[in-house]
């Protein structure tokens, strides 16, 4: 096991996709987590079967509500399950707009999400009262698209590389005591990229999949990543942003 049973790790968008697959990852590698989306049922199912719901607990949240109150929320989080061991923000929102499609309440609600929440979860996970003492982490959700330039993602690609560079000043501030990171996923298989697509879903998957020398990504690949971050074997690294993309980035260079 890569975790002790004591070990709380707050996961954000954890019922469903990338969020999904990185709980159930921690639970089975040992850890107990806290799981955050908005949609409790969805929530709970996702963690029903009894491999999971001994270590689950859900706390539904719209974390784009409120922003000024997360860190009051994650207080009473740790207050109630013990000092958390990690932060893994996957909650996210993603769609495609041109340029003249764009409005501010559009963006201002991508960013909310996206950047601006994390933030604030980031802060209140950096107090001593929040995080535990053992080698305290986060790991964040980035993009390759906040390296690479994409048609009609201007917000979320703006959003992405917000995160991204924040984190390299986060880990130099919160050092030593915390280390954060982020990982850059490329086009991975989720419920959202399926919602995000609608119809033309299949063929938007098919048109790209020459893109990626070992194919499309699964959820699972990236909760492959996400556990090494967040495990003692990745004590020494802080400040990354680790690409997992199938070789993608390598086509655009």
């Amino acid at each position: 096991m890569l975790f002790k049973d004591t070990d709380h790790f707050f996961v954000t968008g954890a019922s469903s996709g990338i969020g999904l697959a990185i709980g159930q990852a921690i639970i089975k590698n040992g850890g107990i987590v806290v799981g955050v989306a908005r949609d409790e049922k969805k929530l709970i199912d996702a963690y029903s079967d009894s491999v999971y719901s001994n270590h689950f607990f859900a706390e539904p949240r719209d974390l784009s509500c409120d922003i000024d109150q997360l860190q009051r929320w994650v207080i009473e989080i740790s207050n109630k399950y013990g000092k958390l061991k990690a932060l893994v923000l996957c909650a996210g929102i993603q769609y495609t707009k041109p340029l003249k499609a764009i409005s501010y309440e559009a963006s201002l609600k991508l960013f909310n999400l996206n950047y601006f929440s994390e933030i604030q979860l980031i802060k209140a996970f950096s107090s001593r009262v929040v995080s535990c003492d053992d080698d305290p982490n986060i790991v964040v959700m980035s993009s390759i698209v906040a390296l690479n330039s994409n048609m009609g993602l201007c917000d979320y690609g703006a959003s992405k590389a917000a995160l991204l560079n924040s984190v390299k000043s986060l880990a130099l501030e919160l050092a030593p005591r915390i280390r954060v990171n982020a990982i850059l996923p490329g086009f991975v298989d989720t419920d959202m990229i399926q919602k995000w697509q609608g119809s033309h879903y299949e063929e938007f998957k098919n048109s790209i999949n020459n893109h990626y020398p070992l194919g499309i990504g699964k959820p699972e690949y990236i909760a492959d990543a996400c556990l090494f971050l967040l495990s003692d074997k990745a004590r020494w690294i802080t400040g990354t942003g680790m690409i997992v993309d199938g070789g993608a980035s390598l086509l655009n260079a």
